[in-house]
């Protein structure tokens, strides 16, 4: 029994080296070899001391949710990634886990069209809708790294034309305000919101001396849903692509998702 809960949590630390690691309080609870005889409470008091002991976290987390709701188990000191990756990743351009998008809200076309435009006029729910939908897709595809403020091409554009049209608040012009705005849309767009922010990490780094957003997004057993004209919608990645999964899609797409996380 000791060597099978010593695998399991040889298990877990690699899906959190993996970023794909979720479990509920009363998994980890037998994957820490708490007690069956202790109260919940001090089980919950032991599983806090030996998540922290190790170097971990869970998202939500103890105060929020239920015992057998489903947390991400992440490391307690976020990995930042070096500007030498960040290039490299800029180079590849987009695969299937990886997507490059211009801005989160900034209309780059229509601002080439029209140079007198006012930065309100340049913020397009299309552009922020783009964005969405590739997060939405990298959730239920194994997860993937979306960059914001570079072309498709790797080129450098930054944040800073977002930060225009964002707000009108010059105090929220500025990287911590962008990471915020992407969130609450984050929150507000998709179903379970709240939850959804929990699975992105953001990394906001100047290159070229600009700012460009590096959203790594985890991969989500639950499936998620983002917000349409007509409702809630399921994306999914295939190849360098962002597609809607169509209701006669939907049964055999739950079939290779659960094939894959088995």
């Amino acid at each position: 029994m000791e060597a099978f809960v010593s695998n399991r949590l040889v298990a877990l630390l690699a899906a959190v080296s993996r970023g794909t690691a979720e479990a509920t309080i009363i998994e980890l609870f037998d994957t820490f070899e708490l007690r069956p005889e202790e109260s919940t409470l001090a089980k919950v008091i032991a599983l806090k001391d030996r998540i922290a002991g190790i170097g971990l976290r869970v998202t939500p987390d103890f105060e929020r949710g239920e015992l057998d709701s489903i947390r991400r188990v992440q490391f307690l000191e976020r990995q930042l990634i070096p500007e030498k990756t960040a290039r490299s990743e800029l180079r590849r351009r987009e695969a299937v886990d990886l997507e490059l998008k211009s801005s989160l809200l900034f209309d780059h076309k229509r601002a080439a069209n029209d140079p007198n435009a006012r930065p309100s006029d340049l913020r397009s729910d299309g552009v922020l809708h783009s964005c969405l939908k590739t997060v939405a897709a990298f959730l239920t595809s194994g997860g993937g790294v979306l960059y914001v403020g570079a072309d498709d091409c790797g080129v450098i554009l930054g944040l800073e034309f977002d930060f225009r049209c964002m707000t009108d608040k010059p105090e929220r012009q500025n990287s911590d305000g962008w990471e915020l705005t992407l969130r609450d849309y984050v929150k507000s767009r998709f179903k379970e919101g709240e939850s959804i922010n929990d699975y992105l990490n953001c990394q906001i780094m100047c290159l070229d001396d600009k700012l460009v957003a590096r959203v790594e997004v985890a991969s989500r057993k639950k499936l998620s849903f983002l917000k349409g004209k007509d409702g809630f919608v399921l994306f999914r990645r295939q190849g360098n692509r962002t597609e809607e999964v169509k209701i006669d899609q939907v049964e055999e797409f739950i079939e290779s998702r659960l094939r894959k996380i088995s």
